[in-house]
């Protein structure tokens, strides 16, 4: 059997977080589905690990491997963290819910406090992490990205530990 390159399974990590990426930025500016913040930062994940791939394609070495390991590690904790927020298991982050804390003194004029408050508002997410944005095939965009966190961390950690014991 032909040993397979790990520096080319960090290329095909790139690419597939790359099209991954494509996809979202598809289904955000062609169909209107708007992102909740916790995905936003799912796509930061998908977006280092395509810079890390670039990367290694000039630098050939294997901390970069080990840093895509990270990322996707990250990924995945972070999709299943969703999930939970998603499925009502915990509560998010107060930017997921669309809520948040109003500190407000009473030594604030009300000048101060109708500032405070429009700062608020206008920085306050469109799309909670707690509702269901879109489904495919009945299931959740975001249960289907943790399983490509999990299935993408666990072939390339196969790898990775494959070459080291090799």
């Amino acid at each position: 059997m032909q040993k397979i390159s790990l520096h080319f399974i960090s290329l095909a990590l790139g690419t597939i977080s790359t099209f991954l990426l494509l996809i979202a930025f598809i289904a955000e500016y062609k169909f209107s589905i708007l992102p909740c913040s916790l995905c936003i930062y799912e796509r930061y994940v998908y977006g280092v690990l395509a810079g890390l791939s670039v990367l290694n394609c000039f630098i050939k070495n294997r901390k970069i491997i080990y840093l895509q390991l990270i990322a996707l590690t990250v990924g995945a904790a972070l999709s299943f963290y969703h999930v939970g927020v998603e499925s009502h298991w915990w509560k998010g982050l107060e930017s997921c819910s669309g809520s948040f804390n109003l500190s407000l003194s009473d030594k604030m004029t009300t000048q101060q406090k109708v500032e405070i408050l429009r700062q608020k508002l206008s920085n306050a997410p469109v799309v909670r992490c707690d509702e269901v944005s879109w489904r495919v095939f009945g299931i959740s965009a975001t249960i289907w990205n943790l399983l490509v966190f999990m299935g993408l961390t666990g072939i390339f950690g196969y790898f990775v530990q494959k070459s080291t014991n090799s």
